[in-house]
């Protein structure tokens, strides 16, 4: 999919009212200018802006570039000029007519009072089965003509498994399978960066298993890693790996006797409201069990 103008965008996508992620977005200009016309003025073009990508307008999007505006991403990806723009918009929407953005602003501040820098996050999502995906950008804005136009974008870091790509999970998931139910709980914690899974799960009408996943971003394993811990007193780690419209997690640890236990947690994403829950590849004390059937799980309504 060609997913460099959901990035290249992102200038004008300031303002848009959901935010999507753990922590709180800032939002710093320097002079004195947070209040100022022109703020103002980049702001009703992020409404602007949300409002032509709803309507997959790639004319209007390419017309909030500066005219030999400029993007660039770490996957080698490079386009120069409004005309290659509007080509780059016209064939993502091809590709994906779904799909939306939300951006964290972390950092705004003009340099000159025709010239802004703006640095932050990038989330990109879709109503379908893909994944979510998120990416650091760094952008410049001028003003051309009397409007403030794109100057120059780039973003990295989109192969990386980044924790706000959960962020969809938050809520409240239910469903049932072949031999049982199960309930997912996913909640942030309120005072660091982790995404705290409570799991309860009944087989023939009898509980099975309750428990708490803490997942985190582990910079030393440049991925998302995860703590499980259940009421009977087993415990693992598992470390969590993007395929597709899922997630794979690879779990080892021990189960209340002490046996050593492994086995592959698979997170199938349907859409916003849907998924599909399984654990394939189990062993204890390296003999192999039966693979768990898929339970299909539901979001609750708030």
């Amino acid at each position: 999919m060609n997913r460099i103008l959901l990035v290249g965008a992102i200038v004008f996508a300031v303002a848009l009212g959901s935010n999507v992620f753990a922590q709180p977005a800032s939002n710093q200009a320097s002079g004195g200018n947070s209040d100022s016309k022109d703020e103002a003025a980049i702001r009703q073009a992020a409404k602007d802006y949300s409002q032509a990508f709803a309507k997959k307008d790639a004319k209007a999007l390419a017309a909030m570039w500066a005219e030999n505006g400029q993007f660039e991403d770490d996957q080698g990806i490079s386009l120069r000029g409004k005309a290659a723009i509007e080509q780059a918009y016209t064939d993502m929407f091809k590709d994906k007519p779904a799909g939306r953005i939300d951006v964290q602003i972390q950092s705004i501040r003009f340099l000159t009072p025709d010239v802004a820098l703006e640095q932050g996050i990038l989330h990109e999502s879709s109503a379908g089965r893909e994944l979510p995906t998120t990416s650091r950008y760094s952008a410049i804005d001028v003003r051309e003509g009397g409007q403030w136009k794109i100057a120059y974008c780039r973003d990295w870091g989109s192969a990386q498994d980044h924790l706000d790509d959960l962020n969809w999970l938050a809520g409240k998931w239910k469903g049932s399978g072949k031999d049982g139910e199960a309930t997912l709980a996913f909640t942030w914690d309120e005072k660091q960066p982790i995404l705290v899974a409570k799991i309860s799960s009944t087989s023939n009408g009898k509980p099975a298993q309750s428990g708490t996943i803490k997942i985190g971003y582990d910079p030393r394993r440049g991925g998302i890693h995860s703590w499980h811990g259940d009421a009977d007193g087993s415990q693992s780690q598992a470390q969590w790996e993007r395929d597709g419209n899922r997630w794979i997690i690879h779990t080892a640890g021990l189960n209340a006797d002490g046996k050593k236990t492994s086995g592959e947690f698979i997170l199938t994403r349907i859409d916003d409201n849907n998924l599909t829950w399984r654990c394939v590849e189990r062993t204890v004390d390296d003999r192999p069990t039966p693979d768990t059937p898929p339970i299909k799980l539901t979001r609750e309504a708030k």
